[in-house]
């Protein structure tokens, strides 16, 4: 019990945290909510949450399939993090979830991005399968693992995105100075 009540002290603390640095940051609105920092960071965090919570529940039994989705999301995250560098302006133009995915696999590595997502799914698949034990558990931890890492991986390039929507447009610009 002791455990339990301490896991749910530090994630209290970690939200109250990610409150505080949210408010801070004053993010553009203009930028589709999927790549808002603040968005990214709730996301890093539920993933963060859920992926500990199946590996507390399960005592570890889920930890081999925890492994195989921080590989694949590791180099997902890579694969992202190039194609969200490759066209900020793109993506901080972008207004729908459908945008997103547009300008995302408009780029090599945006479509690798996205395949290593289903090679992760059906790469967890089997190694869920392979043992018997928790399936729907070690499947859900090890994918929870795959977007926790690729969204930690590739969350610094949401920063060039943020850079480019915070730039006063051309017409702007030439407006001010003259």
């Amino acid at each position: 019990m002791h455990t339990e009540s301490s896991f749910a002290a530090a994630w209290a603390v970690a939200f109250a945290f990610y409150i505080r640095r949210w408010q801070r940051d004053g993010e553009v609105a203009s930028v589709h909510k999927s790549l808002a920092l603040g968005t990214n960071r709730v996301l890093i965090l539920c993933w963060l949450v859920g992926a500990s919570g199946l590996v507390l529940w399960t005592s570890g039994a889920v930890l081999s399939a925890c492994a195989v989705g921080a590989a694949f999301g590791a180099v997902a995250g890579v694969l992202q993090g190039r194609a969200l560098r490759s066209d900020p302006a793109g993506f901080a133009a972008t207004a729908t979830a459908i945008d997103v995915r547009r300008v995302l696999s408009a780029t090599r590595d945006g479509k690798l991005a996205i395949a290593m997502g289903w090679v992760c799914g059906i790469a967890l698949l089997v190694v869920s399968l392979g043992t018997r034990q928790v399936v729907l558990a070690k499947w859900l931890a090890g994918y929870l693992t795959f977007m926790l890492l690729r969204d930690v991986v590739a969350y610094p390039a949401l920063r060039s995105i943020a850079a480019v929507s915070l730039q006063p447009s051309a017409g702007q610009a030439g407006s001010a100075s003259g």
